[in-house]
């Protein structure tokens, strides 16, 4: 009989605990219900809030997006709305939707003075507001920017463009050298180069070779440049790429080079190929290049 008792008992106390259990499940069904309902309506009080501030804008978007890459010195997007804001009363807003209103207002007349907006991890609000509204603000806008960010897609790191630069091998008329400097101040710096520099918009190479020549070494160029080489240049220590073109020019035999830009070079020397294949772990990448690709056009020019 005490048996029968007992398992009598245990099995009352486990109806009990089985019963406690789905009092505990109804409860938190319960309370998932009640948040979604809140987060329901702070969503449509947010979006009654923007539409509200888009209006004050004369109807500039409000870009969401663009607040998140705000940094602490940048200037805000939005100037505060022309006028009052008024939101449909919510039973959420323990103070009543007139005095969110109030705090609102009050809120975005201080904005340019005291505020900057940051999305990247909540809304930034002066220190001074009320906790039941900075709560709801940043709920409702914390939400907005992570469904922005995932309905974006990431952008791919930018890459530099690929430039062209003219590299210039400049031999007197009866010479059978070049004329190179050590480079300052730029990527390379302390290699041996050529005169040149960049192609720019609307230049033709001879153009670019003519320009380049008179900035860097004084003389100008008149007529005979060709075209007489092209390498292909990428530079990732720099993450730099060019594609560099060499001209071929003349100069008198008399002609001298002076070091017109010494920010940049430190003077211009004459330089055979076999000295120029000599100082491989000095030069300048495209010369470099160049030299190790040793076209027979240069041979030719040179010895012509």
């Amino acid at each position: 009989m005490t048996r029968k008792k007992a398992v009598v008992a245990s099995n009352k106390r486990r109806r009990q605990e089985d019963g406690a259990d789905d009092a505990k499940i109804k409860e938190q069904d319960d309370l998932l219900n009640h948040y979604r309902s809140k987060l329901l309506s702070l969503a449509r009080s947010h979006a009654a809030l923007l539409a509200q501030v888009e209006e004050a804008q004369n109807s500039e978007p409000v870009d969401l997006q663009s607040y998140s890459q705000l940094s602490d010195g940048d200037p805000p997007p939005l100037s505060p709305p022309k006028r009052q804001i008024s939101l449909p009363k919510n039973p959420l807003f323990a103070d009543g939707a007139e005095q969110y209103a109030i705090e609102i207002n009050n809120w975005l007349s201080r904005y340019d003075a005291a505020s900057r907006l940051s999305l990247q991890s909540n809304l930034s609000v002066p220190e001074d507001l009320p906790e039941s509204s900075s709560s709801a603000i940043g709920t409702t806008t914390t939400a907005t920017a992570t469904a922005t960010a995932m309905a974006t897609p990431p952008t791919p790191p930018s890459r530099p463009n690929v430039r062209v630069g003219v590299g210039v091998l400049i031999k007197r008329m009866s010479g059978t050298k070049v004329f190179a400097g050590i480079r300052r101040g730029s990527h390379g710096s302390g290699t041996l180069a050529l005169p040149g520099g960049h192609l720019e918009f609307g230049e033709t190479w001879e153009e670019t070779a003519i320009r380049e020549v008179e900035e860097e070494c004084g003389i100008i160029l008149k007529g005979g440049l060709k075209l007489i080489h092209v390498t292909n240049d990428p530079m990732p220590d720099e993450n730099k790429h060019y594609v560099t073109l060499f001209m071929a020019a003349c100069c008198e035999d008399d002609a001298t080079l002076i070091n017109a830009e010494p920010h940049k070079c430190e003077g211009w020397e004459e330089f055979s190929l076999e000295e120029l294949k000599g100082r491989k772990e000095s030069l300048f990448g495209p010369l470099l290049h160049m030299i190790e690709d040793m076209p027979q056009d240069v041979v030719d020019w040179l010895q012509a």
